[in-house]
């Protein structure tokens, strides 16, 4: 998935927000929750199953998402 897909989704309120951190000279960058390669998965996967953004979030605050993978913070 391309990044702008990634702040679109987080816009739509299907995949949590990114931290923007100021490095210095090294410019700016955005850190992510550990869950959100797997949530953004799983989100894609709905979608394809032909599922709504709204139907999405409504199944995000049911629960149906459950985060189980040991990903690092990308």
């Amino acid at each position: 998935m391309s990044p702008v897909t990634i702040r679109r989704w987080g816009r739509l309120g299907v995949l949590p927000s990114g931290q923007v951190v100021f490095m210095g000279r090294r410019g700016r960058h955005t850190r992510w929750p550990l869950h959100t390669v797997e949530q953004a998965r799983w989100v894609d996967a709905q979608l394809a199953a032909g599922r709504t953004f709204e139907e999405i979030r409504a199944a995000l605050e049911r629960g149906e998402f459950r985060f189980t993978s040991s990903d690092k913070e990308v």
